[in-house]
């Protein structure tokens, strides 16, 4: 019983930290909101490493508040942005962190 346990804590932790992933610090070039998601798109057209979706095209969903605050506070001033995002089950990049420098 125990041989079956291990394994699978391992897989379990191995999957959750490989799909975490942050770009490089650049501005934002466009934003665009849905009532499902909301699209960000960087000026230098950075490419996220999951497999689905335009490969410049990052996701937030519209119940993290504080996350799209942050994103139009820097857009709107001209600040560089550095995202953290999962690859989720669809395969999109789905934003988990927002970090901002001037």
């Amino acid at each position: 019983m125990y041989k079956k346990i291990i394994p699978t804590v391992v897989l379990t932790i191995f999957t959750i930290t490989a799909y975490a992933e942050d770009t490089s610090y650049a501005k934002l070039r466009e934003i665009k909101a849905w009532t499902t998601k909301i699209d960000l798109y960087y000026e230098n057209n950075q490419e996220h490493q999951c497999t689905g979706g335009l490969k410049t095209r990052y996701l937030i969903k519209p119940d993290k508040s504080n996350h799209i605050s942050l994103v139009y506070t820097a857009y709107a001033a001209g600040h560089i942005v550095s995202l953290s995002y999962n690859c989720g089950d669809d395969g999109f990049p789905w934003v988990e962190g927002v970090r901002v420098k001037q």
